[in-house]
């Protein structure tokens, strides 16, 4: 992500040096579009290739050659609710300029097609009494955008709210999805001198125009190690302000080895050298072979299964000390089968217990109780 270092550069550009500009928001300049090369370049992702852009990066901030902050970006993918998986982006920026911290916060939610479904974009600039602060929140319902933004200046706070359909913002690019986005355009290597245009918001919330191409290939040293890294340049460009650019490069695998923006004394590098991933095809899904289970070689198991066995134990003598007629039914049908020696055991004792049954009894005796059985068991011995 091209995290911004002048805080008046863009809605979802990181905070830097200079207050917030509080101007209205209004919702009538003409929409921007994706170019037909940047619709193509979306519709032809590889789903394979998503997952392979789910990484964290971790940049150090430098002001000349001192160590003033930090950048720290992960993508992974989440479940969420109406949409199933979705990319979850976080991006978290801190620095010190001249003895004041600033930083900026970005938490995005997106579908794997990089529709922004949710971002939450903080922040900040904690001036010696006059704290600048500023919070962005775009959300998608019912296809359409909600957009709504608070300022805080010193003791003032502001708060407006526009809305887009979903039509305006086609191909939009919130500043969470342009970090897969970029990590995207280096793997696919994008033919040099071609432009990828993008709706996005400037300073003032209007959609304009963010253009992507590729820059120049150099190397850079990692780790005391030389490395080739692959330039893109980012460009919003707005009919309100002048143009803001960036400057990343990247490894061959799509993670990120230094940024800057043009015009700005800082510029953030990455000082440790990631795992690189090589692999064309995602890694295969692990395999469990099947194991029998010992339980009684496992101390554990065989503890739990002694313990819930004595347990049952318990409460079937608990049961049978409460309930005697169920040893003497027992005992009784076992005389019983054994003196008449029946060929069909089972037809024997649905008869033996018929006795018992509460349709024989009638409607006022639904139940057979102890004593009823001492009576009934001894006429059926009789007859038999």
């Amino acid at each position: 992500m091209e995290v911004n270092d002048q805080v008046t550069a863009s809605a979802d550009d990181d905070a830097g040096t200079q207050p917030f500009e509080n101007v209205p928001l209004e919702n009538d300049n003409p929409t921007s579009s994706s170019s037909s090369a940047s619709v193509a370049f979306l519709n032809s992702i590889d789903p394979k290739e998503i997952f392979k852009v789910q990484y964290a990066d971790t940049l150090t901030a430098y002001a000349d050659t001192k160590d003033i902050g930090e950048f720290l970006v992960t993508v992974d993918n989440v479940y969420r609710d109406g949409f199933g998986d979705v990319l979850l982006i976080r991006v978290n920026s801190r620095s010190v300029v001249d003895s004041v911290p600033c930083g900026t916060s970005v938490t995005c939610y997106a579908t794997h097609r990089l529709e922004t479904i949710e971002q939450h974009h903080h922040e900040f600039v904690k001036v010696t009494g006059n704290l600048l602060d500023r919070n962005t929140h775009i959300i998608l319902n019912d296809d359409v955008y909600t957009v709504t933004r608070t300022t805080t200046e010193g003791s003032s706070t502001s708060t407006r709210t526009e809305t887009f359909t979903k039509d305006q913002m086609a191909g939009f690019i919130s500043e969470g999805v342009s970090i897969v986005l970029q990590r995207l355009i280096i793997r696919s290597v994008l033919d040099e001198g071609k432009t990828l245009e993008f709706p996005s918001f400037d300073s003032d919330l209007n959609l304009v125009t963010t253009e992507y191409k590729l820059a120049d290939t150099r190397e850079q040293v990692i780790a005391d190690e030389s490395h080739d890294v692959i330039g893109l340049s980012r460009c919003l460009i707005s009919p309100n302000e002048p143009p803001i650019s960036w400057v990343c490069y990247f490894l061959p695998d799509g993670h990120l080895a230094s940024r800057v923006q043009v015009g700005s004394p800082i510029a953030m590098r990455i000082t440790r050298l990631p795992s690189l991933a090589l692999e064309d095809e995602l890694p295969p899904k692990p395999t469990f072979g099947r194991s029998d289970l010992n339980w009684r070689e496992d101390l554990e198991l065989a503890t739990r299964m002694s313990a819930r066995r004595d347990e049952l134990a318990d409460d079937h003598r608990s049961y049978l000390a409460e309930h005697p007629e169920v040893r003497a039914v027992i005992a009784d049908y076992m005389q019983a089968v054994l003196l008449k020696k029946p060929k069909d055991p089972v037809g024997f004792a649905s008869e033996f217990f018929a006795a018992l049954s509460p349709e024989t009894r009638g409607p006022s005796r639904p139940y057979a109780h102890t004593g009823d059985y001492r009576r009934d068991q001894s006429k059926l011995s009789e007859a038999m």
